[in-house]
């Protein structure tokens, strides 16, 4: 996975060796952490459905835009 994407979706911190970025449920919990802690529920699953998109170059559309 390319850093700087890991970056936009994560922030810092994210390059723990021990984390299995390509399980969901981690990269869930990681990007909790990047927004505010009164992002309404649906509005974090639509930004988790996007970085999982991003995360999986499908589709590869969606990191160009």
């Amino acid at each position: 996975m390319d850093p700087e994407r890991l970056l936009f979706l994560f922030g810092e911190g994210w390059d723990d060796p021990e984390r299995d970025l390509t399980d969901p449920r981690v990269r869930s919990r990681l990007l909790e952490h990047t927004f505010p802690a009164d992002m309404p529920a649906l509005q974090l699953m639509s930004c988790e459905l996007v970085a999982g998109q991003i995360f999986d170059d499908d589709p590869p559309e969606v990191w160009s835009t």
